[in-house]
């Protein structure tokens, strides 16, 4: 199913079946981006929207280039 709605942080965490804290995580290490930034925000810094379709891509995309080649028996 896709869903190109963008959500909130805590929307798309939810979806994830991930909390908030761990999207934000990926996000500062480069392992996922946001679609965009407000302006806003209670520090000045802004609330990030998420496309689902495109999270789940790019969670993939890093599982891909980080898993390990099997071994052959």
């Amino acid at each position: 199913m896709s869903d190109s709605r963008n959500l909130s942080t805590g929307e798309a965490a939810l979806a994830l079946d991930v909390t908030r804290n761990t999207l934000l995580r990926w996000m500062h290490q480069g392992i996922v981006t946001p679609v965009s930034q407000t302006a806003g925000g209670p520090l000045g810094t802004g609330h990030f929207r998420w496309n689902l379709d495109q999270l789940r891509q790019q969670l993939a995309e890093h599982a891909a280039e980080h898993s390990r080649p099997e071994d052959p028996a």
